[in-house]
């Protein structure tokens, strides 16, 4: 359940495309300007030597009159995708000014996998968006625990801060967004519980804003069927706050259809089970679900399992109430037995023109299409390593009173040193002294029991050296 694709859409009908390649070496990011006829290639996230981007999803908001990328990826030092660090990437819509923090490094022998990201710009200026963040965490040697967890940042990724959706086990295919309900905004998570390993069920966890991070406990609502679900997604229509869910619900070995549930309340508490997608005799698995944000169409993909051939299909919607319809085989020619999930997205181009296609690849392959096309980048203009050099930030903020952050990268797998001096060489502080795998971290220092004046941090490892200046005002 571990997505690689991932196809999302801005409110100017431009369309953002991530993918991560077969040897799981880099994430790539296309776009299109013109309803995916062309594509470019706008940035190229690659992993650190020795290791590989297991999952990822991304989101796509209005940021002081440009549009910007937010994502949340996985890395592990190797392939054990449960072994893996949690990373925020941020850049402009077209590949500039990429930033890249850790939001969750591994820790007591944990890791996390499987992220899902939203943020509440649609409802918010630039300098008050916030996103949010939920992913599962898996003992990083067994994979075994699969507790659904959640981070949010306030400030574009400076800082994160944590709560846990549900204190049980055994939640994967997290799938996290945002409703603005008059004065109660909301988060929620989708996820599929199987501690029933026979009965997997759907719920949905909510809370208010304002409630995240405090003792007050995340509200539940099983909106699933007698029978098994899984592989659910939930998306919203913010024009008018409906919300809708589509997953997969089995009942056999091999046999699976795809349904759907939606809920005319914006907070989430009735829910409806919707009129049948389609009449298949197909085995149907891995579906997506997108609702544009300014457009209040509903598209899905899914795909559909004979005994000779795979298909990828996609179909839609102008009334969630009613039914899906139109479907169209969107991978002539290419067989999808081995694809991993394929997304969906959307944009109204006419009054009644509500254009949708389909992203899909296959399991350990670089070729990728958008609605049966190859998807053949025209250019190359931004190239970022996540944890690919020795960096080390300007603290921020700066000057701090009494607390600050501390951001540094390095490449390989080594011994680091972080330590604080002031004005007169004198070690005032140790933030690291120890061995950390290759990545990028944040570290907080609190000089509360400091003086006012100049202090210098450096950090060493290996042969590399930087001293950077920090100013601290009581």
């Amino acid at each position: 359940n571990q997505r690689v694709i991932d196809l999302e859409v801005d409110s100017s009908g431009v369309k953002y495309l991530g993918f991560i390649t077969g040897d799981r070496d880099s994430l790539k990011i296309f776009r299109s300007t013109n309803e995916g006829v062309n594509w470019t290639q706008i940035q190229a996230l690659v992993a650190g030597a020795g290791t590989m981007i297991q999952a990822f999803d991304f989101s796509v908001t209005d940021s002081a009159n440009t549009f910007r990328l937010g994502f949340a990826v996985t890395v592990s030092p190797d392939a054990n995708e449960n072994d893996a660090d949690l990373y925020w990437v941020s850049m402009r819509g077209d590949g500039t000014g990429a930033r890249i923090a850790v939001i969750k490094p591994k820790d007591a022998g944990n890791g996390w996998k499987n992220p899902s990201i939203i943020s509440d710009g649609w409802n918010y200026s630039a300098g008050a968006t916030y996103w949010y963040v939920s992913y599962q965490r898996v003992n990083s040697g067994t994979g075994a625990g699969n507790q659904a967890a959640f981070s949010w940042t306030t400030d574009w990724g400076f800082t994160w801060e944590d709560d846990t959706t549900r204190n049980t086990f055994n939640d994967y295919y997290l799938s996290v967004n945002y409703n603005a309900y008059v004065s109660s905004d909301s988060l929620y998570v989708l996820l599929a519980n199987d501690l029933t390993v026979t009965n997997a069920n759907l719920r949905l966890m909510r809370i208010a804003l304002g409630n995240l991070g405090t003792s007050t406990a995340w509200s539940q609502y099983n909106i699933g069927t007698a029978n098994p679900e899984d592989q659910g997604e939930l998306a919203v229509n913010r024009q008018n706050n409906q919300m809708a869910v589509i997953y997969r619900e089995t009942f056999g070995v091999g046999a699976g259809n795809i349904r759907y549930q939606y809920s005319d309340h914006a907070m989430g508490i009735n829910w409806t089970q919707g009129p049948d997608i389609a009449a298949f005799d197909n085995n149907e698995e891995r579906p997506r679900i997108d609702c544009q944000q300014r457009q209040g169409a509903w598209r899905i993909s899914f795909v559909s399992q004979s005994a000779t051939y795979d298909t990828v299909v996609y179909m839609s919607s102008t009334n969630i109430t009613s039914a899906f319809s139109g479907k169209t085989i969107v991978n002539p020619g290419n067989d999808c037995g081995l694809t991993p999930m394929p997304d969906v997205a959307g944009f109204r181009t006419g009054a009644a023109s509500f254009g949708g296609g389909v992203a899909f690849s296959r399991f350990s392959s670089n070729n990728l299409w958008y609605d049966g096309s190859n998807v053949t980048p025209t250019d190359i203009t931004n190239n970022s390593s996540l944890a690919g050099d020795y960096t080390l930030s300007q603290n921020y903020p700066n000057p701090f009173n009494p607390s600050t952050k501390i951001n540094f990268s390095i490449p390989v797998k080594g011994f680091v040193s972080l330590k604080v001096f002031d004005a007169l060489g004198r070690e005032v502080a140790t933030l690291v002294n120890n061995e950390l795998n290759s990545g990028s971290y944040t570290y907080d220092f609190n000089a509360g029991k400091l003086g006012s004046g100049i202090y210098f941090y450096k950090l060493t490892s290996g042969n590399f050296n930087e001293v950077k200046k920090m100013m601290l005002i009581k």
